[in-house]
């Protein structure tokens, strides 16, 4: 098996674990655009990415 063909084989697996559910989907979508919102009206503040990263 070449390089291509496994690397069709791996997409296959990981596709396989994570499905695309558009409920889920459209869940996540709706709760970003609220966060950004919040965000843009100074409800909520913005964590740099490397505190974050630090934390966890």
């Amino acid at each position: 098996m070449n390089a291509k063909e496994r690397a069709n084989v791996a997409e296959k697996l990981l596709f396989s674990l994570d499905s695309p559910n558009s409920k889920i989907d459209a869940l996540w979508a709706k709760e970003a655009n609220s966060r950004v919102e919040a965000y843009k009206k100074g409800e909520i503040e913005a964590i740099p990415a490397e505190e974050v990263f630090a934390k966890y």
